[in-house]
């Protein structure tokens, strides 16, 4: 439609890319929900298709920029207390024991909380560690037989300023870290 400026993708997660470089061939700005995509291909050929139209593409809907995480950002880059050498960040939830679609099994389609929780969690640590990584070490587990997906991660990311963040995520519902910091 011609009357529309901006497309929201919300869509399942296999055709983000898809509706994205569709959206940006007519011209559209585009904001596209976590995970924007489902492979490093799928990410160049979105940003092949917004470069090609001179559209914006947003990937929407991140806790990094809450407000009080952009405070603690913003205080940590400002240098008032000295580089930040190290950063520890740990979550523990009943993600995989909610009541999910059936998608939500299926790492093929985007589902596990390396596709839904992830992006929260690397967004947030990339806001206060500056933004530029250098490298990327990862492991997740598998261990629920009747929900069969990744449902626990731990990475380790290290930054072009030389700042460190261990991160760790865990779904399975045995411990609740929000219990220790209501």
């Amino acid at each position: 439609s011609p009357d529309l400026d901006a497309i929201y993708v919300t869509g399942a997660n296999e055709l983000h890319a898809e509706h994205v470089v569709m959206a940006a061939d007519h011209k559209k700005q585009i904001i596209v929900e976590k995970p924007i995509a489902l492979s490093l291909a799928e990410c160049d050929a979105m940003l092949a298709a917004v470069n090609r139209s001179g559209v914006r593409l947003l990937a929407g809907h991140t806790h990094a920029f809450d407000v009080p995480n952009k405070a603690m950002a913003e205080l940590v880059l400002s240098g008032r207390y000295g580089p930040l050498v190290m950063m520890n960040s740990w979550y523990f939830t009943d993600w995989l024991r909610r009541p999910r679609v059936p998608d939500d099994f299926d790492a093929k389609k985007g589902g596990g909380v390396l596709f839904r929780q992830g992006p929260h969690h690397v967004g947030l640590a990339r806001m206060v560690g500056g933004g530029l990584v250098k490298s990327v070490r990862g492991h997740t587990s598998v261990v629920s037989p009747d929900r069969p997906v990744e449902a626990s991660y731990s990475a380790s990311i290290s930054f072009e300023g030389g700042a460190v963040a261990h991160l760790s995520f865990s779904g399975y519902g045995y411990f609740n870290s929000g219990a220790l910091n209501w």
